[in-house]
């Protein structure tokens, strides 16, 4: 059997097994620096988080030094560009 993978900091090799497939989600937020005023304008910004359940795992995996492979569908505009670079 070959033996895939790749070797970590330390030198120990991880095979490539972890496969997931999932939809990526965008979630957009309002960032207040201060307390929210509901009779008047609130300045800040508007912050986007790419994320859905399978995504996360997916990134937290990678921090792990682990290589996993995430399979999923994204639009062809803007925002699906910006999921594939993110």
């Amino acid at each position: 059997m070959e033996e895939r993978g790749t070797a970590d900091r330390a030198g120990r090799k991880s095979i490539s097994e972890f496969w997931f497939f999932g939809a990526v989600f965008l979630w957009i937020s309002r960032a207040i620096p201060f307390l929210y005023r509901a009779d008047g304008r609130n300045a800040g910004k508007v912050v986007k988080v790419h994320g859905g359940v399978s995504r996360n795992i997916v990134e937290d995996i990678a921090n792990l030094e682990l290589r996993p492979t995430y399979i999923s569908v994204v639009d062809e505009d803007a925002i699906g560009e910006e999921v594939i670079r993110s």
